[in-house]
């Protein structure tokens, strides 16, 4: 046993002194460059985007104005079980619909990122989203430039 660990020992030290990651003159490994992209600065410029918040705040403010639009009524409404399953089967809608949206979105804006981040030599870029966000604080952001893409291929309004 004794002379198995003797004959590891060896053979790592071998190749620490004739491999390359040992010795003193080895390149300093090459660190990622780590782009971001804030998706709220894109979101609100999208016409879909615009066109389903107005939607949406019109169906949600609707619904209120018709429950009488004080808490009390709310409460009431919503003890109902027919009100309770209309308002859950809106809301499912809704999500669905978000879901949608947010996967198409998602390409178009990875597409973008992907020509900034070949254009700037960007070894990962990461999405910062309202529903997962993320944060680098080394990562160079790179919005600016993705909405700039995405001005380019009419996929944005101002």
């Amino acid at each position: 046993m004794n002379r198995i660990k003797g004959t590891v020992l060896v053979l790592l030290a071998a190749v620490c002194i004739l491999g390359p990651g040992c010795s003193r003159q080895a390149q300093q490994p090459r660190l990622l460059r780590v782009g971001i992209v804030n998706l709220d600065r894109i979101l609100p410029k999208l016409p879909e985007y615009q066109r389903y918040s107005e939607q949406f705040v019109s169906e949600r403010q609707h619904l209120f104005r018709d429950m009488g639009g004080n808490p009390l009524a709310i409460k009431k409404y919503l003890m109902n079980e027919k009100n309770k399953e209309a308002l859950a089967q809106s809301v499912q809608k809704w999500d669905d619909t978000q879901r949608r949206f947010v996967d198409q979105v998602t390409d178009e804006v990875r597409t973008a990122a992907s020509a900034v981040a070949r254009d700037k030599k960007i070894d990962i870029v990461l999405l910062n989203a309202p529903w997962y966000p993320v944060s680098e604080q080394m990562a160079v952001d790179i919005t600016t430039d993705v909405i700039l893409q995405l001005h380019e291929t009419g996929k944005l309004v101002d």
